[in-house]
């Protein structure tokens, strides 16, 4: 398979060989609205406290940042990544410093993705965080528990959507933890994989080949240009004539 546009962790893998014939063409600034759009994008119930609070009720969050014990305190941000028909969600933590003298910006440190359960109970443990999945699903049943949201698959309505609109990759961030996911978006064949840490779920070389049989045996592709022929005798072959079909022989012999 030859990529054009852009550049992604997975490109390594060509130095295995590709196939001329398929090509994956990967976009700049193609997206989609998320609220409401159609690609769905579950909703965990994820309530995390300290470790050395009293109870639940003493230390409810209401911020999207975190803070453990240390003083350390960290930003939560749910993400989805779809790759050639599968789906991955996960979270981004991002380490949130002290402000710069300087400037008075906010210092964030570079972000860590989890992808799965039990890597982000691992985290949770080691900061000095402990949660509960229940709280938000005693009033709105859509709330997923934590372990579905992690194994959220994609639907048939999604994946026929995928398919119709030739998507090959699709990532989403929420930024600000919107519920709603108002001012959110999807992001279409991008070369932005590289951005969510993704080679903790697929190392190179199976991306490239899960990327290569999605557009090479799924996706549809365009068939071969109609030729048009414009030499009349060729146009009379092809129709079963030969200069005599509109014209009488002569008797003679």
């Amino acid at each position: 398979m030859r990529l054009i546009g852009g550049k992604d962790y997975y490109d390594s893998a060509l130095a295995y060989g590709h196939d001329p014939d398929l090509v994956f063409v990967r976009k700049k600034k193609e997206k989609i609205r998320a609220k409401k759009g159609p690609l769905f994008i579950p909703q965990p119930s994820l309530t995390v406290w300290r470790k050395d609070a009293k109870n639940y009720w003493s230390y409810k969050w209401t911020s999207n940042y975190k803070t453990n014990a240390k003083g350390e305190q960290f930003d939560f941000a749910r993400c989805v990544v779809i790759v050639a028909g599968k789906k991955f969600c996960g979270y981004r933590i991002t380490q949130i410093g002290n402000p710069d003298p300087k400037t008075g910006l906010t210092v964030k440190y570079r972000p860590v993705f989890y992808w799965t359960l039990e890597a982000f109970e691992r985290w949770l443990d080691f900061c000095g965080f402990q949660y509960r999945d229940d709280y938000d699903r005693w009033y709105d049943k859509e709330y997923l528990p934590l372990g579905e949201y992690f194994g959220n698959k994609l639907s048939k309505h999604e994946l026929d959507w995928l398919i119709t609109n030739r998507v090959t990759i699709a990532t989403w961030v929420n930024e600000y933890e919107d519920e709603n996911c108002k001012d959110t978006f999807w992001h279409l064949d991008e070369d932005n994989l590289q951005t969510f840490n993704f080679a903790k779920v697929l190392d190179p070389y199976t991306a490239f080949q899960e990327i290569s049989m999605w557009v090479g045996g799924v996706l549809p592709r365009d068939g071969n240009p109609m030729v048009e022929i414009t030499d009349p005798k060729i146009k009379l072959a092809k129709h079963g004539m030969d200069k005599w079909s509109f014209r009488k022989q002569s008797a003679r012999k």
